[in-house]
């Protein structure tokens, strides 16, 4: 299940649980690459067992979005024991994403 998430509970989901890899999707309402990603995402999530999946709206969010210099939507990060493994930037299809997942795992 993919949730959404405020800046006050960032720290605590990449940080917690430090087997699982967390993906989290920077997003803007307004965004239509950002709405295209949505079904990927839940694609993502159900194929794989070993991710938590959280949104972060950066609109809501500003300070976390400036804190990591994040200047375009949609802005994906891969975190594994609360480190920073990928970044990828704009749309991106399934496979894409599920081989970011492979190599990380």
């Amino acid at each position: 299940m993919i949730r959404e998430i405020k800046e006050t509970e960032f720290r605590d989901a990449i940080n917690s649980d430090s087997e699982k890899i967390k993906v989290v999707d920077f997003y803007a309402t307004w965004c239509n690459p950002c709405n295209m990603l949505s079904p990927i995402l839940e694609q993502l999530d159900a194929n794989n067992e070993n991710l938590d999946i959280y949104k972060i709206d950066v609109d809501a969010n500003s300070r976390l979005a400036d804190e990591l210099d994040i200047n375009s939507v949609p802005s994906v990060f891969f975190y594994k024991g609360g480190e920073i493994k990928k970044i990828v930037l704009g749309f991106q299809p399934l496979q894409s994403l599920q081989s970011i997942v492979d190599q990380i795992k």
